[in-house]
């Protein structure tokens, strides 16, 4: 097979369409909304793997900081009208909504998990708010 090569274009749909190797082997693989760009790693070593991870991660934190201050914006207007912090119907269609999403590797059950977790903890920032 041939190499995975990343593009710095954002998808508009959910799952976007494989695009199959051309007649030069290379390949096009949908990494959530971001198209990825990167070796096939039978051909790279650990220390060329990783570096991926820790970028990946970096983008994850940012987001997670990013999603903390929209549910402090949120807090704010949940304090301002009344209304409490914990909605589970919210929190169920939340995790509903990101498994009928989820492209995939990770199961329904993961996507649950990592999920009520990540909830649960920005709960807990709303409410120390």
């Amino acid at each position: 097979m041939g190499d995975v090569i990343t593009m710095p274009l954002r998808v508009s749909s959910h799952r976007p369409t494989v695009v199959l190797p051309d007649a030069s082997g290379i390949y096009l693989r949908p990494a959530g909304k971001l198209w990825s760009q990167a070796k096939r790693a039978e051909h790279m070593d650990i220390e060329q793997l990783r570096p991926r991870i820790d970028a990946i991660d970096s983008q994850v934190l940012d987001l997670l900081s990013e999603r903390a201050g929209a549910v402090l914006d949120v807090g704010d207007y949940k304090k301002r009208h009344g209304l409490p912090v914990h909605d589970p119907g919210r929190e169920n269609s939340v995790v509903s909504r990101l498994q009928t999403d989820n492209p995939g590797p990770l199961s329904a059950a993961a996507i649950e998990r990592i999920y009520r977790t990540i909830i649960e903890e920005m709960r807990k920032l709303e409410e120390a708010h």
